[in-house]
């Protein structure tokens, strides 16, 4: 347990843990408060007690793969980590808002929108490059994998065997004319 204590002004701080029977004690850590980051949480279970550093963008999608977990959103953002706690904030492109994010087949897909539909990819979730943009199209929304194709969509759907080459899809859509959601099971894609 613990008690939140009122800080007289943003600036930085150090946080030191009080040790507490039964649990690990984690080791001082600093935190910088700005205007953006009025609260800072602080993630704990019975065995272990540990700071998560203050974001505020605000995240659309979260994927897991090759020891990373990446999530996209917010302010141009790419962020990873390989344990939920440490997160770094990866260099965003000012030419991508981010929507969604994949992992399959040795590839981290990102898809999103800027003035167009986008799409960019990774292999380690550190070093990204743009494989895809199409102003005819306003964003992407969603993507997915399997039967060996990466599947994104948007007001249509765009496909890659190789997340490098991607493909325009023409495929119905109703009511608001786009998709946001997409998925793959039972040997099929379904989008909405």
């Amino acid at each position: 347990s613990g008690a939140i204590a009122a800080v007289p002004s943003y600036g930085t701080y150090e946080i030191q843990f009080k040790g507490i029977s039964g649990w690990t004690t984690p080791q001082n850590r600093s935190v910088t408060l700005s205007v953006a980051q009025a609260d800072i949480w602080i993630d704990s279970d019975p065995y272990v007690q540990d700071p998560v550093q203050p974001l505020y963008e605000n995240f659309q999608r979260i994927g897991y793969g090759n020891g990373q977990f990446v999530a996209v959103g917010g302010a141009y953002t790419l962020i990873t980590t390989p344990d939920g706690v440490d997160w770094v904030r990866r260099a965003g492109r000012d030419d991508l808002l981010p929507e969604s994010v994949n992992y399959a087949d040795g590839t981290y897909v990102v898809v999103g929108r800027y003035n167009a539909a986008r799409i960019m990819t990774s292999s380690n979730a550190v070093d990204w490059t743009s494989r895809f943009t199409d102003s005819t199209l306003n964003a992407l929304h969603a993507v997915t994998y399997g039967k060996g194709l990466h599947v994104a969509v948007g007001a249509k759907a765009v496909t890659s065997p190789d997340g490098v080459n991607w493909t325009v899809r023409n495929v119905p859509t109703f009511g608001y004319g786009e998709m946001f959601g997409v998925a793959y099971g039972n040997n099929t894609f379904v989008a909405t």
